[in-house]
């Protein structure tokens, strides 16, 4: 029997790059807090382009949930972020 070429992987690109380059375009966009980012802990999450994200920040800060950030870069499955309004607890 036939079988016709898998046109798309598992997580539903094209190609490998499809992937990279759609996670690469989050980079330097704005998000907001949903839970409350902590590096103690290692939780944290943010939403952006209506999209849950892990997430962590740049430094030891805690990050309130309510806080805009920018994503810097993506590390594996987090976003690393910086807040853009100081609410953060040091």
């Amino acid at each position: 029997m036939f079988e016709s070429p898998k046109l798309y992987n598992e997580s539903g690109f094209k190609k490998e790059s499809d992937a990279k380059d759609f996670i690469l375009s989050f980079e330097g966009k704005k998000a907001i807090v949903t839970k409350d980012i902590n590096p103690t802990l290692g939780v944290g999450q943010i939403k952006v382009e209506g999209q849950d994200w892990s997430a962590k920040c740049d430094s030891d800060a805690i990050i309130e949930k309510g806080t805009e950030v920018e994503i810097l870069d993506i590390n594996g499955v987090k976003a690393v972020v910086t807040p853009i309004v100081d609410k953060v607890i040091k």
